[in-house]
Order: C-alpha cells, then structure tokens, then sequence
C-alpha cells in the first residue's frame, strides 16, 4: 500500500514537472506584414493635368487568400499557409486600397475612388479585379495573376485582359515575399494607368 502510494506520488510529480516545463516554454512570435503604395513617379504627366476620376474596385480573391496566413507554394504543387506570418488586416482589402492609392499617386487623390462610392459619385473609369494568384514560392519569386476590366461611365467593358507578373526575391524571409508582392501590384497598377491613359 506504501509502494503504491509512492508510486502515485512519483507519478504526479513527474507530470507536474512535465506540465511546468510546457508552460515555461515561449511561443513563437507572430508576425504581422502589410502591403504599401508606390512612391508617384516623376516621369508620367502630372496629376492635376488628368480630369478623369477612376473608381477602383470591386476587388476579389481566390478563396485560398482569403485567410490572415501569407500564402507560398512547393515545388511539389502544395499550398503552404505559414504559421506565425500573417496579414495584419484583411487582405482583399489592402490590395484594394494600394491599387487605388497607386493609381491615385498618378492621377491625384481627388481622381480616384475607392469602392464603394457614393451614389452621388459616377467615375468615369471603373477598374474591376478578379486576383487569381497573389503567393510565391520563398527563396526563388513571387507571382501576380489577374484578370481585369474596365468599364465606362455607361457601365460597358471598354477594356479588359489578363496580367501576369513574376518578381525574384532578395532572400528567403517572408519580408522579402511582401517586398516582392508590393512590386508585383505596382507593375500591374502601371499597366492599368497607361491603358486609362491611352484610351482616355
């Protein structure tokens, strides 16, 4: 009966020791990326001169990036959501506000609009963006894929297509993931800025 009551007691303090152990070990870190606007370039006409407004949005995402985790790929065609790498906000929403703050930075801020507008508000322009892939694959790129269209005041498509962007990354840190992808959405809001310009 002392055996066992030993034993019992040997017992409780071997998870007792086990459990503290656990507890006094630190998580992981969680960190937080956010996607930025380009600085406006010097080298398109100024934009006090442009007397179109643009309205940017609906913008949508694939299922998949519809989660706070920042998205890569294998080499063997798995998705991989990281852990402790997250969005600090909803990323639907970020990529519709550095679209138009982009766009804005060329056309000037009183020009674009960011859906959804007022009902008093009628763009002459509205830019609408399915986003088919916005991951990359750490060490190596990340991608852009999307399809676009931009319709009239009459709400008809004018113009539409699909973009493809693909951007090397400086190392294999997820920071450098976020880098590339902000260039990826610069290239890709410098497309849409010479087509409006084009056909404006």
């Amino acid at each position: 009966m002392k055996r066992r009551a030993t034993l019992i007691g040997l017992g409780s303090l071997l998870l007792l020791t086990l459990l503290t152990a656990c507890g006094s070990k630190k998580a992981p870190d969680v960190r937080y990326y956010s996607l930025t606007s380009a600085t406006p370039s010097s080298e398109l006409p100024a934009a006090d001169t442009f007397p179109t407004r643009v309205g940017v949005g609906p913008v949508s995402l694939p299922q998949l990036l519809k989660r706070p985790h920042l998205v890569t790929r294998s080499e063997d065609f798995r998705v991989l959501h990281a852990e402790f790498d997250r969005w600090s906000g909803d990323l639907q929403e970020e990529v519709g506000q550095v679209l138009a703050d982009n766009l804005a930075g060329q056309f000037g801020a009183d020009n674009v609009v960011l859906f959804p507008w007022g009902k008093l508000v009628t763009p002459e322009w509205q830019l609408i963006v399915d986003i088919v892939r916005l991951d990359g694959e750490l060490g190596r790129a990340a991608y852009l894929e999307a399809r676009w269209s931009l319709t009239n005041e009459r709400k008809k498509v004018a113009l539409s297509g699909a973009a493809q962007y693909r951007e090397k990354l400086a190392d294999s840190s997820y920071t450098a993931l976020v880098a590339a992808q902000n260039l990826l959405l610069q290239d890709f809001s410098r497309e849409i800025v010479e087509k409006i310009r084009r056909h404006n």
